[in-house]
């Protein structure tokens, strides 16, 4: 899978994603600009569409970082559309990818992993954040 390369200081939030944005607990090692999911115990980790399906419900953007587990990070969680700090293909569906926390588009997946829908490219630099843990295999 070609990996989304977010760049975390080009990340621009629009209007509509402020009410969104969440103070979280990690349970371990977070990197902003990354996608992230919630465990049963309510910690956020490193989402991934080759692991588990729990792994593959992937329903954050890390804002912030942690370095270890019991730190808190800004994530954004629901629907809105900003600039992510990567350069998009317009009208392009971007998917979690089989590498932790990272994205990729929708034309690199591969079956037997979890198809997690992310945003879709409005244009080269915003997308519309709308992650849906689908939970389809291949």
């Amino acid at each position: 899978m070609a990996n989304l390369a977010i760049t975390v200081t080009s990340i621009r939030l629009s209007a509509d994603c402020k009410s969104r944005i969440r103070h979280v607990e990690a349970g371990g090692l977070l990197v902003a600009g990354e996608f992230a999911y919630k465990t049963a115990a309510g910690l956020y980790l490193r989402a991934q569409s080759d692991g588990t399906a729990a792994e593959a419900e992937a329903i954050a953007f890390c804002l912030t970082g942690a370095a270890a587990s019991g730190q808190y990070v800004a994530v954004l969680e629901g629907k809105c559309t900003f600039n992510p700090g990567a350069v998009l293909t317009q009208g392009e569906t971007y998917i979690l990818s089989h590498t932790g926390g990272k994205f990729a588009p929708v034309s690199s997946w591969i079956a037997a992993r979890y198809k997690t829908h992310a945003a879709i490219a409005i244009d080269a630099n915003t997308w519309e954040f709308n992650p849906q843990p689908a939970g389809v295999t291949g």
